[in-house]
């Protein structure tokens, strides 16, 4: 083929055309073309394109022809094509338009970019108009036009979604799969072609996309209403999770781009929440109350799905899954109360915090490894246990939970057999219950009284321990919660400190070891009254004056009052001959000790007169050395009339014998006291918090002033209505406020 004219005209274009027509054709038939007609029709479209600036459009025109009129009889022939051989006929003829499409995309190259760029040699500003697409993308949007109309498009549709989901087995071999995703890509590339229109994107979505997710649909439905009535639900769970997995491979396989979410949402909605989703969470009501470890584990993955769905969705996580997690918290409720309720005894405080314990590490168990640390199911867990903190004991005798934790923590912190490194793990333990304390201050006040004790009594296993619980303390208590019992720690330090230097002056002259605890009195809960005057061995008396003088002349301005019950002494008994006894008491129990220096008898009443105590006091300490059997009484209970005698045979296996009136311990009337100290620091709070409110809003029905306190005080103590009242009426009756004449319940801040 020879080119030895110049163009310049229509007639010298169709005469340059003509052979080049023959290759189009050629092409797209699928006819074998020499290299040599190849090459030579290259560079005569070349020739055209550079020679004359209307013969792009003319070639580009007559292309168009050719196209349009080889897809309308590919188009004609799949009309004709019968429903059995319609996709494998689609697929052939797809396929050599494809490949020829692509020839002539090369082939036309130069066309392409003088009417797409408009560039090269020439302006060809002309033709970029927005009229002419590059030879492929003609190509695929007359496929769209032509072949791929409704209802040819439609037909061959219908037939694919058959095959991808209700013949899968047929699609095995590895032929029919690639006609199927051949055949959808196709659809795929025509869309991919016109993604610049917003209209013409649309066209796989609307002609595969939503047919095939329709046709999915409906194949779910089916499928899953079939599995409830054969399976049971847990059977039905882990197919499910089975299926749902398969489904996710098949689709990738078969439709490689097409969005798997899209899949998957539909595979939720009618496997799962539509169909079944009652009867999955009553299984998993189930589940949870049986504690069904490995069934729990597929019901997770099921939840997951749920979850990622409605937030995919925007919906509120717990619309769904609200009863499964209030079934979950109060599962947890039960077991804990049950576990807790009916305890009583001496370590009943022990038992609540350890059950506790156990319970929480259970059920976080549960979640860590069934749950897979599900932000839903810790929630709950946390909900239930501060339910069961705010929950009362069968036995009012044990205390609440408030003084139960504090009672666990005085039992941890005291001088034990443990090791350092199993103490440590036991206080960081406590945090564990702690947290969901309902009434800290509560808690507070009784673990001021257990941490006096053992400083003052030195039971404490050490001052570092004691900072480490403080420590832990200081995340619950709020700000400045422990700023008292800190204080505490301080005063047993600072007296450390003045007793080294009282030992080493020159006014310290015992020739017995002694030691004072300096104590602020508004930082220790001691009761604020006065101390009875009693006789003491002279030694000590002695002693007693030398501190004071010492203490005095160090800190002119500071006033010391001495407080013997809480005093702790060492004596030996020397008047047994067969053994010899170290006895630890306090102050009171040796005052009435000593009266036996001298006489082997005495009836209550000498004691009373040499040791003014009220008598109740008194009983309680000689009950403490008789129920010692260093004294004996010849009455059961002892009265006014009692005689008290020094036991002359005493005898015990240990050396070291302890006399207590268990001050160790909370007794009934340090727990009342306690109580009421607590509902004093509450009412004085509210007072101060009505005030702010008052002050601030000036005047407030008595319901918005409920609202705003109890903002105020949430987290902090619970809030009694029954209290509310009185400590309203307190404020008015001290003119901080007054109820408005004219109203109800409306109140008025007095300036």
């Amino acid at each position: 083929m020879v080119w030895d004219y110049t163009y310049g005209s229509n007639q010298d274009f169709n005469t340059a055309w003509r052979p080049v027509k023959v290759v189009v054709r050629d092409v797209l038939k699928m006819q074998p073309v020499s290299r040599k007609t190849w090459t030579d029709t290259f560079e005569a479209i070349y020739t055209m394109v550079v020679s004359n600036e209307e013969f792009p459009k003319l070639a580009y025109e007559r292309i168009q022809i050719i196209l349009e009129a080889h897809v309308k009889e590919c188009a004609r022939r799949l009309e004709r094509s019968p429903a059995g051989k319609l996709l494998n006929d689609y697929y052939d003829i797809w396929k050599s338009y494809d490949d020829a499409h692509q020839h002539l995309q090369a082939l036309f190259s130069l066309l392409n970019s003088k009417l797409c760029s408009g560039n090269d040699e020439t302006d060809g500003s002309n033709f970029n108009d927005g009229n002419f697409m590059d030879i492929q993308k003609l190509a695929l949007n007359l496929w769209m036009t032509e072949v791929l109309k409704p209802d040819l498009a439609n037909k061959i549709v219908r037939l694919l979604l058959d095959a991808i989901i209700e013949g899968r087995r047929d699609l095995l071999s590895n032929q029919k799969l690639f006609v199927m995703q051949t055949i959808i890509q196709s659809i795929s590339r025509v869309n991919e072609s016109m993604a610049k229109n917003d209209e013409e994107s649309k066209f796989y979505k609307e002609t595969f996309g939503n047919p095939f997710l329709e046709r999915l649909k409906d194949h779910y439905r089916w499928e899953a209403s079939k599995m409830l009535q054969e399976l049971s639900i847990s059977q039905y769970i882990e197919k499910v999770l089975a299926k749902l997995d398969e489904e996710n491979k098949w689709i990738a396989i078969i439709i490689p781009n097409f969005p798997t979410d899209y899949v998957k949402d539909v595979f939720i909605e009618h496997f799962i929440q539509t169909n079944s989703m009652d009867q999955i969470l009553s299984e998993g009501v189930r589940m949870i109350e049986e504690e069904r470890a490995d069934d729990l584990v597929n019901f997770n993955k099921i939840l997951k799905e749920i979850l990622q769905r409605e937030a995919h969705n925007n919906d509120s996580e717990t619309t769904t899954l609200s009863p499964l997690i209030s079934a979950f918290q109060n599962h947890v409720q039960k077991k804990a109360m049950e576990s807790v309720v009916t305890l009583e005894g001496e370590d009943a405080h022990i038992q609540y915090f350890e059950n506790l314990l156990l319970i929480h590490d259970k059920y976080t168990a549960l979640i860590q490894e069934t749950l897979e640390f599900n932000s839903l199911f810790n929630n709950a867990l946390q909900k239930a246990f501060q339910f069961v903190s705010s929950q009362k004991l069968a036995s009012r005798k044990s205390g609440d939970p408030a003084e139960l934790c504090a009672k666990y923590c005085d039992t941890l912190l005291r001088m034990s057999n443990s090791s350092d490194s199993d103490m440590d793990r036991k206080i960081d333990r406590c945090q564990i219950v702690l947290q969901y304390i309902y009434e800290m201050d509560a808690f507070l006040k009784f673990y001021a009284r257990l941490l006096a004790k053992r400083l003052l009594l030195q039971t404490s296993e050490s001052i570092e321990r004691e900072e480490r619980m403080l420590t832990m303390l200081d995340k619950f208590s709020g700000f400045g919660g422990t700023d008292m019992l800190k204080k505490m720690l301080v005063d047993v330090k600072v007296s450390n400190d003045l007793n080294a230097e009282f030992d080493h002056s020159s006014l310290n002259v015992s020739k017995f070891d002694f030691s004072v605890k300096v104590l602020q009195s508004s930082a220790w809960p001691l009761p604020h009254v006065d101390v009875p005057v009693i006789s003491l061995p002279r030694e000590i008396e002695c002693v007693i004056s030398q501190f004071t003088s010492f203490y005095t002349g160090k800190f002119k301005a500071h006033k010391i009052q001495w407080h013997f019950p809480i005093s702790k002494c060492v004596i030996k008994l020397n008047y047994l001959h067969d053994k010899q006894y170290l006895v630890s008491m306090d102050a009171y129990h040796l005052a009435v000790l000593m009266l036996f220096e001298y006489t082997d008898k005495l009836f209550f009443g000498e004691i009373k007169h040499y040791v003014p105590l009220p008598d109740k006091t008194l009983k309680l300490n000689i009950g403490a050395l008789v129920e010692k059997q260093i004294l004996t009484c010849d009455t059961d209970v002892i009265g006014d009339e009692s005689q008290l005698n020094l036991n002359l045979k005493f005898s015990h296996k240990a050396t070291r014998i302890k006399i207590t009136n268990h001050k160790d311990r909370i007794i009934p009337e340090e727990r009342a006291e306690t109580n009421r100290s607590v509902d004093n620091d509450r009412n004085c709070y509210l007072q101060a918090a009505i005030i702010r409110v008052m002050k601030a809003r000036k005047t407030l029905s008595y319901k918005d002033i409920v609202s705003e306190v109890l903002a105020q005080t949430k987290g902090k103590f619970p809030l009694h209505m029954s209290n509310f009242k009185v400590v309203i009426d307190t404020l008015v009756d001290k003119y901080y406020i007054e109820l408005l004449p004219e109203t109800q319940d409306v109140y008025k801040y007095i300036a």
